[in-house]
Formats: structure tokens, sequence, C-alpha cells
């Protein structure tokens, strides 16, 4: 049963109460670890790279969104939820997003997104080398 007023947010909020990041850091730990989400691939939704953990925005937090639609989750809050968190790198612009550099063997590209600070540790998981592929646009 959805609450009469939005919350700060502007979503208004049910009794199930809001997803939470812990959430969504046991969706991304357990999608990680039972492969169901790439790492370092082309057109994988998170990237290893030498800051943290590249969480590609906002099409990650979509995905994430879209698994329970019952729930009513929105991509945004969701992405604002962890971002209150502070469990990301801010670069020297003050904003959580970054931008990088994709060199493929035939075209460059760019991806944005959120780095998640200590992911090994953060995630609990094993994490390979950063991906090659990449290079931070956005100055620190």
């Amino acid at each position: 049963r959805a609450t009469d007023s939005a919350g700060e947010d502007g979503i208004a909020a049910d009794d199930t109460g809001p997803p939470e990041p812990d959430e969504f850091l046991a969706w991304l730990t357990d999608g990680i670890r039972e492969r169901r989400l790439e790492l370092n691939q082309v057109g994988a939704l998170v990237h290893v790279v030498p800051e943290g953990l590249l969480l590609v925005s906002p099409r990650i937090f979509k995905v994430y969104a879209g698994t329970d639609p019952e729930s009513g989750r929105h991509w945004e809050y969701v992405q604002r939820r962890l971002l209150r968190k502070r469990w990301h790198r801010v670069h020297a612009r003050g904003r959580g997003i970054f931008e990088y550099q994709v060199s493929g063997e035939r075209k460059t590209s760019r991806l944005k997104g959120i780095v998640l600070t200590d992911p090994a540790t953060r995630l609990n998981l094993p994490l390979p080398e950063a991906n090659r592929h990449l290079t931070r646009v956005t100055p620190l």
C-alpha cells in the first residue's frame, strides 16, 4: 500500500520500505559470483578499473530495477540511495559519475558510470585485474 506523500526523493514510499543500497550490493555480488553479470567484457555493466569497480550507469541500475517489476523500484531512486552511502569515488568537480574511454581493436567508445571504492572488500569477492581496454577520461 503506497503512502499518501512522496519521500524526499519524490518517490512514494510503500509499506515494504525502499530498496536499500545493501540489497543492490547483494544483487551485484550474486550476479558477479554466479556469472549473470559479466566483468570486463564488451557490453558488460561492470568493469574493474584501477580506481575501483565501474558500474555502468544508468544501465546497471535499470537492469537491477527491472529484476522485480512488482517492487516498484525506480532506477534513479536506487542510484541516488547508493550515492548517499558514499561508497563511490568522487572526482575533482565533486561529481560521482566518471567517464572512461574504451579502446577496442576496431573502434573507440566511451562509458560513464559510478566507481565503487574498495570493491573486493565491499563485495567480498576476488576480482580480476583492471580492464586494460578502459582509460579514465575524467580527472580525479
